[in-house]
């Protein structure tokens, strides 16, 4: 990839920087973009290296990076690759194939010819791969987990205990230990040293396992969750809790699926470790429910991150931007809108999709009235929240309509049927709804929405949607405005308030520490005052 003329000084190193020439070397870079899977770089990293630092404002280095044909600049914060890196391998591979038995029986561990950016260290065996399994429990060691994990003790310290053995039995890389630790927060496990904790080597010898584990432990249950009634176990629901609302903040498309990859398998990591040592007996079948729910994330997130961006879809777009919708404006006459890379149709081309919408799935009434769709009226909206029961793809009828009309008109999409049920969102906002709005929640429960089929492909039962649905005098209901998609496994805990709960709680105690040395500061102020008052006059 080369860059052309026009590119600023400071997009030519940057460009060199992500380089097929720099980035197969560049152990660093490499790391950020995760190689072949291109995910975006923050631009304000970049600016840190030594050679851009001269480079500022900020702005206009991102206006610069702009007018790179080789780098794309996401959200005015993120930079990447516009074609991923490609690397061939180095050697033919049959060549690769004896070097790497020749590595295996001397136990030596390369980095393979086409990922020479990976080091010795990155190459050693974490406990994360795939198909990784902890090996059977030894007659000695099952004696210690006995004594570790008897029923007798609460718990609190078994999972303590647990926790501490198994980050001791794997090796945790910069992104895998970020999603563990967050995964133990988020379920009320703290990391740090323990109060009055402390211990020497004499100690420690006096000790034995079950003890040694409890002193020595850096992860331990929060007292917040100890001391007070708020808090259960239930390994089940902070896992849905975790990756239907904490994981999924922030994915995109491009690099969503490693990411989802990356923490389901350190959950399904540690609840393997739970039942291979039998560390809580009394929950089992809810790791095992947990173990499902990481399955069923595997494959719900990563279509749930697509579907958010696709949604409304060009059906829904076309109606919102030919009857008042929230697009209503960005198309006009026969030109199309200026950000031609965003939205390449017409006004007339928005038209024809409703149009032929209504003739593949219209009554016989409304079909009668497609011949001016201009004439339709919006007479019904609301902010609603809704919960997916079945996805009804194109019959081979509707197929085929849709084929034959796309020789002239490439832009049409065969529709399908998203059925739909109100559900309640926890933290939907308090909307002002209407009289009507109010009256048809309790006696219109369903609705069916008409959606694109390379959209409905990666929607599932269970799906939920938040936006804004709206309708036609020929009574076609179409989503306007989509705020938010959750999974099926959607589950919201307080746990999203806890660490927020305990950053106001250490300001608090902060404050009150300040407020108490003020007052004593301000006492012995008074106290001087005092005493030289006695002594003038004296």
């Amino acid at each position: 990839m080369e860059s052309t003329g026009d590119t600023p000084q400071e997009g030519i190193e940057v460009e060199y920087y992500f380089s097929d020439e720099n980035l197969p070397n560049d152990a660093y870079l490499l790391d950020k973009i995760g190689g072949k899977e291109n995910k975006p770089v923050e631009i304000k990293k970049i600016c840190q290296f030594p050679k851009m630092r001269k480079y500022k404002p900020y702005r206009s280095v991102v206006e610069s990076l702009k007018k790179s044909t080789m780098l794309e600049v996401i959200d005015n914060k993120y930079i990447k690759r516009r074609v991923p890196l490609t690397i061939e391998p180095m050697a033919p591979e049959e060549v690769k194939a004896v070097l790497e038995e020749e590595q295996k029986k001397k136990g030596i561990n390369r980095p393979p010819p086409d990922q020479p950016w990976m080091t010795k260290a990155m190459m050693k065996p974490t406990g994360f791969e795939e198909f990784y399994a902890d090996a059977p429990v030894t007659p000695a060691a099952f004696e210690e987990e006995q004594s570790l994990y008897d029923k007798d003790i609460s718990f609190e310290t078994r999972i303590e205990t647990a926790i501490q053995r198994y980050r001791a039995r794997r090796k945790f890389h910069q992104q895998t230990a970020q999603v563990f630790n967050k995964f133990m927060t988020y379920g009320g496990i703290e990391s740090g040293p323990k109060m009055f904790g402390g211990s020497d080597n004499r100690d420690l010898a006096e000790m034995d396992a079950a003890e040694i584990a409890a002193v020595t432990a850096i992860h331990f249950v929060s007292e917040d969750v100890l001391y007070t009634d708020r808090w259960e176990v239930d390994f089940a629901g902070v896992a849905k809790g975790f990756l239907s609302c904490h994981i999924m903040t922030g994915l995109e498309s491009t690099s969503g699926q490693a990411d989802i990859a990356r923490a389901t398998n350190v959950m399904r990591n540690f609840y393997n470790y739970l039942l291979h040592h039998n560390v809580c007996p009394e929950f089992e079948s809810q790791i095992q429910a947990a173990r499902k729910v990481c399955d069923l994330a595997d494959i719900e997130l990563f279509n749930v991150v697509v579907v958010n961006e696709r949604l409304p879809g060009p059906f829904n777009t076309a109606v919102s931007a030919t009857h008042g919708g929230t697009v209503a404006g960005v198309y006009s006459g026969d030109h199309e809108w200026e950000d031609s890379s965003a939205i390449n149709r017409t006004l007339q081309d928005c038209q024809d999709i409703v149009k032929f919408a209504i003739s593949a799935y219209g009554s016989e009434q409304q079909y009668d009235k497609v011949g001016d769709v201009s004439k339709f009226q919006t007479v019904y909206q609301e902010q609603i929240s809704l919960e997916v029961t079945k996805v009804e793809m194109a019959d081979e009828a509707t197929r085929a309509l849709y084929d034959a009309a796309r020789e002239k008109k490439p832009f049409l999409v065969a529709l399908g049927k998203l059925h739909c049920r109100r559900w309640t969102y926890p933290l939907a906002p308090n909307f002002n709804h209407s009289v009507e709005a109010l009256k048809r929640q309790q006696i219109e429960h369903t609705m069916t929405l008409w959606v694109e089929e390379n959209i409905l492909q990666y929607c599932a039962v269970g799906m939920k949607i938040e936006g804004e649905v709206r309708e036609l005098d020929i009574g076609i209901k179409w989503l306007d405005s989509v705020r938010a998609i959750s999974p099926s496994i959607f589950e919201w805990l307080p746990n999203e308030f806890y660490k927020e709960e305990k950053v106001l709680k250490a300001e608090s105690e902060a404050q009150q520490h300040n407020n108490q040395i003020n007052q004593t500061d301000l006492g012995e102020a008074e106290d001087v005052v005092e005493d030289v008052s006695q002594i003038e006059s004296a």
